[in-house]
């Protein structure tokens, strides 16, 4: 064998060792993705995500767009089942990241179909969040804009049609509100920050829409707040420089009292001297009156232009000083006199009207906006409705009011019509405040009226309008009652049973179907949660309860895992998009079927993410559902449904129930009730008769709750055999 020979073999062997270890690689990748996949399947997401985490080193599996799929849903389930509600959560990061890097490999459209419903559902949570925090407080609503953007930016991924305006208007403007409350609450340097948030959010809603009254309607009241804030801290101003021209004119009186003190002082001890000197004089006038008489007279006279030179003398200090503090009083006028010069300027021009009355409630004077606000000149106003506040005022009570802010020495904020000669009715906030002198009597009233006649007109609309659609979704509400089972059906079916059922607002996104097929020898129950609440959930219940009837007494299905297979395919055929498979509505769903026509009742379940209890001997089973929403199951997914039966004995007790109950918040702490303390609850009331056991769940409820909001739409059934 030559040696070129050897060479070519030798280079044959470097590349088959070469292929055989890609071909190893590949692979060993290929199975860590089934183990993957397999792991996930099974719901051990712990051997997955170290498997799937161990992955990312690996660049067969990086490049592949499935593993990013399941790195996603891996990290979906572990946010959902250990840190749902955590707004930042790492595991729902990682699951958003996964599914746009498969859906950038991904190529094939019904996957990519799939990829984007997950996407979707990320964004969802980031909504909630988004919704959940939006609540006074720095840190509340920096977490807030911070997941509604997330919520945008995974939504425009998912959906390339999506429209983001119209949740950007109605969030803005809310988040204008929160600014708006915490520019109100705030008292220091931080207020005037609040205050331009919350401008710059309405303002930026009107942009988007400038046909948004609830905007513009937030937009005057908060200008109307800050203007009021200005005001007050003018006033507060003005009485801070009363004050200090009241200690000015303290401390000019005390200088006083002190100079005279001591020119008293001054001319006694002058006296005292002159005293003496004259009584010595008149001892040597006594010794020598006849040898000095004419000196003595010469003396005196002396004696006299002495005495008027220093009375001049004193005269003319008294007036140096005089001057000197007349000199000084006149510029502190003077100083005053241009600040009240300035204020007056400014309150002239004031667009708020301002106008002055004295002790005796009679008006003084009034700024350049009189004639604005009431249509006519002060003198026309005096002449036609009087001088008096009382006669000026519209309010029922306005001499009670006047009493009242003397009494209290404070101001007191009122609101009033009046008529306008050319703009008709209007109305006016006003603040009424006293002005006391040094010694506590009262010298003047302020009355400052402003003009907030636009904010009452569309208060007024929105006052109409907030009443039409209460009264058309508390029309809705009496609809919804009529398609769910009567309590006179529920107990015929069931004697002992209870339906604890609160909707979060007036009508609900639960609803529970309850029927008896075969001569009431079967009989089906069902706990549903449809998508949202409120009106949009309840339209959904209406859906679910038709598609429940179709399924169950037309068509005569009475397999759970059938009936869910028929509720899911029309789910879809009814909401699906065109680019979409599957719908983002859907809804929840626990149905049992309990058919009595063997020697013992055997209850067969089947669920959609919503699981069934059964309590036997104070243990409590769970029977777990499907983790997809009944419109949201991809068609393989299907055969994945399935029934779970169980021989019913006396004295079990069954509950099926949506997950409002376990999602309630606590008004003290924020945290869930929990699924485990839920299950803890019922074991401990199981055994009580049901209509206890029904107002035990709603008191506890309502203990955890506290002063908060309903947190969801809740429904619980309970019976027992």
């Amino acid at each position: 064998m030559n040696k070129n020979t050897v060479r070519l073999l030798c280079v044959l062997a470097f590349f088959c060792t070469l292929c055989n270890s890609a071909y190893s690689q590949a692979n060993a990748s290929q199975g860590s993705l089934k183990r993957i996949v397999t792991y996930y399947n099974e719901g051990r997401l712990d051997s997955a995500i170290t498997i799937a985490e161990a992955g990312m080193a690996d660049p067969n599996l990086i490049n592949d767009s499935k593993f990013w799929f399941y790195d996603g849903l891996i990290n979906k389930d572990l946010y959902k089942t250990r840190e749902k509600g955590n707004p930042k959560s790492v595991f729902r990061e990682k699951s958003a990241i996964a599914f746009q890097k498969a859906l950038e490999m991904e190529s094939d459209s019904d996957s990519r179909s799939g990829i984007k419903k997950n996407i979707k559902y990320i964004a969802t949570t980031y909504h909630n969040d988004a919704v959940r925090y939006l609540k006074p407080g720095a840190e509340n609503l920096a977490i807030s804009s911070y997941t509604y953007d997330k919520y945008i930016e995974l939504m425009k991924l998912a959906d390339e049609r999506f429209d983001a305006k119209d949740k950007e208007i109605d969030y803005t403007n809310n988040l204008g509100s929160m600014y708006a409350q915490m520019f109100e609450d705030e008292k220091d340097i931080k207020a005037d920050a609040y205050y331009q948030l919350a401008r710059g959010c309405y303002e930026k809603t009107l942009t988007l829409d400038s046909l948004q009254k609830s905007a513009r309607y937030n937009l005057v009241v908060l200008e109307t707040n800050y203007k009021t804030k200005q005001e007050r801290l003018l006033k507060e101003e003005s009485e801070r420089k009363d004050q200090v021209i009241l200690s000015l004119n303290a401390v000019k009186q005390l200088e006083d009292a002190k100079l005279k003190e001591t020119q008293l002082q001054e001319e006694a001890k002058k006296n005292e001297v002159l005293i003496l000197k004259s009584e010595e004089e008149k001892k040597d006038f006594t010794m020598k009156a006849e040898q000095e008489r004419k000196d003595a007279t010469a003396e005196k006279e002396r004696e006299k232009q002495q005495a008027i030179l220093w009375s001049v003398i004193s005269g003319l200090i008294v007036v140096v000083v005089f001057a000197f503090f007349m000199y000084r009083n006149a510029r502190q006028k003077a100083k005053l006199n241009a600040e009240l010069a300035t204020l007056s300027f400014v309150v002239s021009k004031s667009t708020n009207t301002v106008m002055i009355f004295n002790a005796n409630r009679e008006l003084q004077w009034v700024n350049d906006t009189f004639f604005d606000s009431y249509g006519m000149s002060i003198e026309r106003y005096k002449k036609e409705r009087g001088t008096k506040i009382a006669d000026l005022s519209s309010h029922p009570e306005i001499a009670k009011l006047i009493d009242k802010c003397i009494a209290s020495k404070s101001g007191i904020s009122y609101e009033s019509e009046t008529f306008h000669d050319v703009k008709g009715k209007r109305w006016f906030q006003s603040m009424l405040s006293p002005i006391f002198d040094e010694n506590g009597k009262l010298q003047n009233i302020m009355v400052i009226d402003a003009d907030i006649t636009a904010l009452k007109i569309i208060e007024e609309e929105l006052r109409q309008k907030n009443k039409d659609i209460t009264d058309s979704i508390q029309y809705a509400k009496r609809l919804q009652q009529s398609i769910l089972p009567t309590e006179k059906a529920v107990k015929q079916l069931l004697s002992e049973s209870f339906i604890l059922y609160k909707p979060k607002d007036i009508v609900s996104g639960d609803f529970y179907w309850m029927g008896g097929v075969e001569n009431d020898k079967k009989i089906i129950v069902a706990a549903v949660d449809c998508t949202g609440h409120g009106v949009p959930g309840a339209l959904l219940t209406v859906v679910g309860n038709d598609l429940l009837n179709h399924v169950i007494n037309e068509k005569g299905v009475y397999s759970p895992k059938e009936i869910l297979k028929e509720m899911n395919a029309s789910i879809i055929s009814r909401f699906a998009l065109q680019e979409d498979n599957y719908s983002r509505d859907g809804m929840d769903m626990a149905i049992a079927v309990i058919d009595k026509s063997g020697p013992l009742p055997v209850l067969t379940y089947s669920g959609a993410y919503n699981p069934l209890y059964i309590i036997r001997n104070n243990e409590l089973t769970e029977m777990i559902p499907l983790r997809h929403s009944i419109g949201s199951i991809p068609d393989g997914s299907t055969l994945n449904i399935s029934d779970q039966a169980i021989e019913i004995k006396k004295g079990d007790v069954v509950y099926l129930f949506s997950d409002g109950y376990a999602d309630q918040l606590n008004g003290k702490t924020g945290k869930k009730f929990m699924k485990g303390r839920f299950k803890q609850l019922l074991l401990e009331i199981h055994k009580q008769p049901v209509e206890e056991q029904k107002r035990i769940l709603e008191r506890r409820h309502n203990e955890w709750k506290g002063t908060t909001f309903q947190t969801d739409d809740m429904l619980v059934m309970g019976f027992r055999f």
